[in-house]
């Protein structure tokens, strides 16, 4: 795979769903995977966030790194522009378009906790300050049925 992404680094393949994905980052992506043991799935960010949590919950800090870092790096630009497209909190009815915001915030909320229970609390301090300061108006689906704000459970 690592001549894949070497030499490949620009090659795109066509899923039948209609969309172009680049050849080399996929590759990165199974290696990635496979040196953590974890399963990527489909790489949406809901995906990579519910299986954040999960791993969170049964106290598996190390996997729910993996894939909160895995949504942080795929979706961070589109967090960052959805971001920059508000100016205020967002309405309760809206917070769902923000799907990528909400799940990056939620991501790095994640890892700075999964961070801090491994002892690594300069990681932790960069994940809720980066929610502090870049993605202020995330929002977390709690499963009683209603959101909370990220950056006000990082202060």
């Amino acid at each position: 795979m690592s001549d894949i992404i070497n030499n490949y680094s620009y090659a795109m393949a066509y899923d039948v769903r209609g969309w172009f994905w680049n050849v080399a980052n996929a590759a990165r992506d199974m290696l990635k995977a496979m040196e953590l043991g974890i399963d990527f799935g489909d790489s949406s960010s809901s995906y990579l966030t519910f299986k954040a949590w999960e791993a969170y919950t049964k106290k598996d800090y190390k996997s729910c790194l993996g894939y909160s870092k895995q949504c942080v790096e795929m979706y961070k630009q589109a967090a960052l522009w959805q971001q920059k497209s508000l100016t205020r909190y967002p309405r309760k009815e809206e917070i769902k378009k923000y799907w990528a915001l909400n799940d990056v915030g939620t991501c790095c909320f994640l890892a700075g906790k999964a961070s801090q229970k491994l002892g690594m609390a300069k990681e932790a301090k960069e994940y809720f300050n980066f929610v502090k300061k870049d993605l202020y108006y995330a929002s977390c689906w709690d499963s009683d049925g209603w959101y909370w704000k990220v950056a006000e459970a990082v202060r």
